[in-house]
């Protein structure tokens, strides 16, 4: 782009639209362009209301097999977590460990080969 052009662009707009036509104008399209329409959403938030008790993943399952409109578990994770409905997530609480409790015995047992040569101290992750 040559040092002209920009002055060549601002002489043709302003020839084109007049002295509007050199206001500020926003850089961002006027629309989204994977924007999920408002019924699909509306259709989404439907059936998290009716059904509680299914994840985000199930809400994605159940949607897709019934009304035969793909969307991904991220943009329904958002869309819910956007309406407050998203559940606190099941999780279970762990120890850590500097040995595990049971030894491996073989090669392939051990799944973690850079840790266990001694470069770092290692905290295993056993379930309670």
């Amino acid at each position: 782009m040559s040092h002209a052009q920009p002055f060549i662009v601002g002489v043709n707009t302003y020839l084109l639209y007049g002295p509007d036509g050199l206001e500020d104008r926003l850089s961002r399209p006027s629309r989204v362009w994977n924007r999920i329409p408002d019924t699909i959403r509306n259709r989404i938030i439907e059936l998290a209301l009716d059904e509680p008790e299914l994840s985000p993943r199930e809400l994605v399952f159940r949607f897709v097999d019934t009304q035969d409109y793909f969307i991904c578990e991220a943009s329904v994770c958002r869309l819910l977590k956007g309406q407050d409905l998203v559940n606190s997530p099941a999780f279970m609480v762990l120890k850590a460990t500097y040995k595990f409790k049971d030894k491996t015995t073989r090669v392939n047992q051990m799944w973690q080969t850079v840790r266990e040569a001694g470069a770092y101290p290692t905290l295993h992750i056993l379930n309670h």
